[in-house]
């Protein structure tokens, strides 16, 4: 049976063809420079949290040296960057977003990190449903929060905090696990140093269940009748499949 993730969801319900070509056809594509800084920038945040946990004494040196050897590690010439952008650019970005974070929360004493790139799973119905949690909390009132670092340009709309089911499906994970009451859902965009807090209901997360386990349904049925339909539209000149799709 099929572990079904945040971004496999979300793939299908961007486009049922972009879904087929990457999770079944398995197409390869170029590596982006955008995911790219963003898996750098989330390790190297990770690398934070445990040096202070270890007591470091100097934690952000080590995690800028951390950041700078990673990057020029995996860093390669195929990974395709916006025109007229540099590979440097988006380097000095992962700078700021580390640097962001650490002064806006430095001492982090406001909280302790229980863990960090923590493995949740649950169900949706019948369906496993698996995640990564970057970073859970445990604030002095008695209040766990579940953290997402975001490495966005852009603030999304309101209502995105209001509709995305992804937190609250992590949210659901962990409470169904550990029991928890109180959960606060944090939104850490290091690139604009802005977070966003939002406590769910329990009919906001019955509700964000439901969302995924109707995605889930529609790709158990589109696989079963073998029919992904393309969803054209302006998002396609970013879609990392575009090569691959005859829209025409």
């Amino acid at each position: 049976m099929t572990n079904y993730s945040y971004s496999r969801l979300s793939q299908f319900r961007f486009c049922p063809f972009a879904y087929k070509l990457c999770y079944l056809d398995r197409v390869r594509v170029a590596d982006n420079v955008e995911p790219f800084t963003g898996k750098r920038v989330h390790e190297a945040l990770e690398r934070l949290h445990s040096l202070l946990r270890a007591g470091s004494d100097a934690p952000l040196d080590e995690v800028m040296a951390f950041y700078s050897k990673k990057w020029d590690e995996t860093w390669s010439a195929g990974i395709s960057l916006p025109e007229g952008a540099t590979a440097q650019e988006f380097r000095d970005k992962g700078v700021r977003c580390i640097k962001n974070y650490f002064y806006s929360h430095s001492p982090f004493d406001d909280a302790e990190t229980l863990s960090v790139e923590r493995r949740v799973s649950t169900r949706l119905g019948a369906y496993p449903f698996i995640g990564v949690v970057d970073r859970i909390a445990l604030r002095p009132d008695g209040v766990h929060e579940v953290h997402d670092y975001k490495t966005n340009a852009a603030l999304p709309e309101e209502s995105y905090f209001a509709e995305d089911f992804q937190l609250p499906l992590y949210q659901l994970a962990l409470q169904r696990e550990f029991g928890w009451n109180e959960v606060e859902l944090v939104w850490d965009f290091v690139a604009l140093d802005r977070e966003v807090r939002v406590r769910k209901s329990t009919a906001s997360l019955e509700k964000a269940e439901r969302t995924a386990l109707s995605l889930v349904h529609s790709i158990e049925e589109t696989m079963d009748d073998n029919i992904f339909l393309k969803n054209d539209g302006p998002h396609c000149k970013r879609c990392a499949y575009a090569a691959h799709c005859n829209r025409g």
